[in-house]
């Protein structure tokens, strides 16, 4: 999730793999915007199409958080099953900058970045997105609501997404990432 992002914006492959598993999407195409991530080495990514995401559940440390209605970019030129949650989204969530660094000064007062992995396109498309265009009046807070989810008899179905994100936890331990911040259970 990108904190300072000023569009949410899904890849090729999310709105993809909701397809196949029968999710219900309103792809909605529109006139070109040109998204131009932070960094020396991005690329500037075009969005020509918005979908809006009838329910979307993820699963955190605290449990499932449901996101209904929301409404992101689609870069299609991304493969791997991304996401980025605008700042405005964020903060509906609940999300404080201010907050966030109290908490890490409570943690620890120094923080050594001193090593940190070489940038590649999918973690450009998570840096800061600067739009260049708007040509859309689409509101992005219309229909967006936050519910928690039933949790009745949902089956556990969640083999896939679980091998996809070990391998992700796995590869970001392989590029730096220090262990203390992957759990017991192998998430981040």
């Amino acid at each position: 999730m990108d904190l300072g992002a000023d569009l949410s914006v899904a890849s090729g492959g999310l709105v993809y793999a909701l397809l196949v598993a029968g999710a219900s999407l309103e792809i909605m195409v529109m006139g070109p915007m040109e998204l131009r991530p932070y960094g020396a080495d991005s690329q500037v990514i075009t969005v020509t199409k918005q979908v809006r995401l009838g329910i979307l559940e993820l699963k955190t440390a605290c449990g499932p958080l449901m996101l209904r209605g929301l409404r992101v970019g689609v870069d299609e030129t991304v493969a791997p099953v991304e996401l980025t949650l605008d700042l405005s989204v964020m903060q509906k969530l609940g999300y404080n900058e201010q907050t966030l660094l109290e908490n890490e000064r409570r943690q620890q007062a120094v923080w050594d970045f001193g090593v940190q992995p070489i940038t590649t396109p999918g973690v450009a498309m998570h840096r800061t997105l600067l739009m260049a265009e708007l040509s859309n009046g689409i509101d992005d807070d219309e229909g967006m609501a936050c519910a928690t989810p039933e949790l009745g008899n949902a089956p556990d179905d969640d083999g896939p997404v679980r091998i996809v994100l070990e391998a992700k936890v796995a590869e970001a331990t392989t590029a730096g990432m220090p262990t203390a911040a992957v759990d017991s259970s192998g998430t981040c």
